[in-house]
């Protein structure tokens, strides 16, 4: 293996650390530790610059980090650990929202006496809770920004980003913070608002940096430990720890730890029966949702070996199995024709894909998918179309580049366009129809923009290639992509 080019910090960075200064060096170094060493090793990121930018470290243990740490002013400190791919975290939470100011923390000894009575029900576990705030008055007058972390030290998870430790804090949300008073009005940089909840759900990826304790974003406040004795059910959050005490720090760091005695450890995708699902309750902002996802099932269902190969990323991705609200009209007009059953359908609901399919198979790239899902319907194959069907829809495009119209057809069949060149992207790429097995299916498709309109008006009077027209080039049309099939799985 390749030497991992040196980085001489300096930005700041504490010292007695390894420090890189990008993150797939870090990654390159790790690999060339010694597998004894990585028990105690903590990844790091260091805030170089206020809007962004970071360097990344490595220290051979907690005690190491923190005493690097306490070496650097306080108001100098941006460390935040880079949580580790597919090692052991204890469960942890970001909390936040802007409203009076809260001195007493009224509102989070809430949550943690709700978070306790939670962990009892569900693991037998007597929690042991670790909270700190960076909560500070922010430029509008009387508004607070109200910041926490919560750790639960004897929680073990098989990781932080396979599905496992968010579903623990969905299904504590949903039933035990489903009310209105747990969800606040925020505000965006467009000063655009929409209600959020307190918890942050979206804190569950991997190598996800995780601000430490004692340190702060660039021109933040610094977090520091509120909370008192661990198991103190009547804790009051009002304690205060000198900063180089251990009790301080360490409780803080979640990443790469060991399951001891007295500690639950959750395996990943623990399965579920129906009946122990979480739902919404009745008064919940969610319970709108609740409809559509009735008769959802877990990742631990059969999943077409198509949409294996194609969309998910091994240890990742999070597949749910959901009604949709939305779907392609091809798939409606197959059902309608008696092609197919609305049973034969499956709808995929799937967090963290591997790809971005409108950007492949629109423009031939191939890029790392901006946002956390895709909707996916899948329709297995039949007499007339011996080929799986997997219809795959995001939202990439909508905010990277205009949205491609494949087909301009609304009601009137004279407006069919013409073989154009955004018609090629779909047409003539190794991403688009050229990668379908069926020569008879790709030539149709050419026929359709090349053929005389009366040609147009005869070939779809017949419903079976109206249903080809409408897989391949309407689907296009309503964000709606038909993965190429190259061969059944």
């Amino acid at each position: 293996m390749q030497a991992v080019p040196a980085y001489k910090p300096r930005h700041g960075e504490p010292k007695g650390g390894k420090w890189f200064g990008l993150q797939k060096h870090m990654h390159e170094h790790m690999q060339m530790c010694k597998a004894e060493e990585h028990d105690s090793i903590v990844t790091v990121a260091w805030h170089k610059k206020k809007g962004g930018g970071y360097s990344f470290g490595v220290y051979p243990d907690a005690a190491t980090l923190h005493a690097a740490l306490l070496q650097l002013p306080v108001n100098k400190r941006f460390l935040f650990e880079q949580i580790q791919k597919h090692k052991r975290c204890r469960a942890y939470a970001d909390v936040e929202w802007v409203g009076a100011a809260d001195v007493g923390h009224t509102r989070m000894r809430e949550f943690c006496k709700r978070l306790r009575g939670w962990c009892r029900d569900k693991y037998g576990l007597r929690a042991e809770l670790y909270v700190n705030t960076s909560s500070c008055e922010t430029r509008e007058s009387g508004a607070y920004k109200h910041s926490y972390h919560v750790v639960i030290g004897n929680l073990i998870f098989a990781s932080n980003h396979g599905g496992s430790m968010q579903q623990f804090w969905r299904d504590f949300t949903a039933c035990e913070l489903n009310t209105t008073e747990w969800w606040w009005t925020k505000r965006d940089k467009k000063g655009e608002e929409r209600r959020v909840h307190i918890l942050d759900g979206s804190v569950y990826t991997s190598w996800r940096n995780f601000r430490l304790s004692l340190c702060s974003k660039q021109g933040g406040e610094r977090f520091a430990r509120i909370s008192g004795p661990p198991t103190d059910e009547d804790d009051d959050l009002r304690a205060t720890f000198d900063d180089s005490a251990p009790a301080a720090f360490a409780p803080f760091l979640v990443g790469n730890v060991q399951a001891t005695e007295g500690c639950v450890l959750v395996p990943e995708h623990a399965p579920l029966r129906r009946d122990e699902r979480v739902r919404a309750a009745p008064d919940s902002p969610r319970e709108h949702k609740r409809a559509r996802r009735e008769g959802s099932g877990d990742a631990s269902e059969a999943i077409p070996a198509c949409v294996r190969g194609d969309l998910l990323v091994p240890g990742e991705s999070v597949v749910k199995f959901e009604p949709l609200k939305d779907r392609p009209g091809a798939v409606t007009r197959q059902i309608n024709e008696g092609y197919i059953k609305e049973e034969d359908v499956k709808y995929l609901y799937i967090v963290h894909p591997k790809i971005c399919a409108t950007n492949l198979f629109v423009h031939g790239k191939v890029h790392k998918h901006p946002s956390n899902n895709s909707m996916c319907v899948v329709v297995p194959p039949y007499e007339q179309y011996p080929h799986w069907q997997v219809y795959v829809k995001c939202h990439c495009d909508e905010y990277k580049t205009p949205r491609t119209k494949l087909s301009v057809v609304h009601t009137q069949l004279k407006e069919l366009p013409r073989y154009e060149k955004f018609a090629q992207r779909a047409v003539e790429t190794t991403h688009g129809l050229h990668a379908v097995e069926d020569a008879k299916f790709r030539q149709l498709v050419k026929d359709w923009y090349t053929s005389h309109k009366t040609g147009k008006l005869s070939f779809l009077s017949k419903n079976w290639n109206r249903v080809l027209w409408e897989m391949y080039l309407k689907s296009y049309d309503q964000s709606w992509f038909l993965l190429p099939v190259r061969r059944d799985p």
